[in-house]
């Protein structure tokens, strides 16, 4: 097998890999933010979102600092999650010229 081929095949495996990973900790933590809305009213921005349509929660909302702990991090994640596409075009780029 040609080098460039090996190396698509494992960008595109640490692609799925890593992004297997940060959604069910992306979706962990939306599940902590969830439970924590539903205990107190300040989190009302929270209320409704969806992954997809809103990414990144923004820190002003929130009046608690572990609340704000916990947001930094989701959006940390969030953040780790879209540069871990690179590693997709990377696998792709690698497995078109392996295929020359």
């Amino acid at each position: 097998m040609d080098i460039y081929f090996q190396l698509g095949v494992i960008s595109i495996a640490i692609f799925a890999f890593l992004a297997l990973v940060l959604i069910i900790l992306i979706f962990i933590d939306r599940e902590k933010l969830n439970n924590l809305s539903q205990k107190k009213e300040y989190l009302g921005g929270f209320h409704g979102s969806t992954f997809y349509s809103q990414p990144f929660l923004t820190i002003e909302e929130a009046k608690d600092e572990k609340l704000n702990k916990i947001i930094r991090k989701h959006n940390k994640k969030v953040v780790v999650f879209y540069i871990c596409f690179l590693f997709l075009i990377i696998g792709v780029i690698f497995l078109n010229v392996g295929r020359e």
